[in-house]
């Protein structure tokens, strides 16, 4: 299902959820659904955050795969990606406006 958020000088937000979490969220106050609103998209900005913290060094595997795909680029084995995402949006019914990919 679903939800679109909405901010002052902002487009839309469309959110999908499952169905048991949109009918959850459609019998809460409208305060305790922008609490909620507020609580996940706090946890997915720190998430996030954290992703841009990391730190690591590419270890040998890194280097390796990095290596496997230019070779495959130079061999001509990959695909365009909007080809890539298009099949899979295909495959599994996806809108491309509301699609995870």
């Amino acid at each position: 299902m679903q939800a679109t958020l909405t901010f002052p000088g902002a487009d839309p937000l469309i959110i999908d959820l499952p169905r048991s979490a949109y009918n959850r969220m459609l019998s809460l106050s409208p305060d305790d659904r922008a609490h909620f609103a507020a609580i996940g998209l706090t946890a997915a900005y720190n998430a996030a955050d954290d992703d841009e913290d990391d730190d690591t060094e590419p270890t040998e595997e890194d280097y390796a795969a990095i290596g496997r795909g230019l070779a495959d680029m130079d061999a001509g084995r990959v695909s365009p990606a909007n080809e890539v995402f298009n099949a899979i949006r295909a495959k599994h019914g996806f809108a491309k406006g509301n699609s995870p990919i």
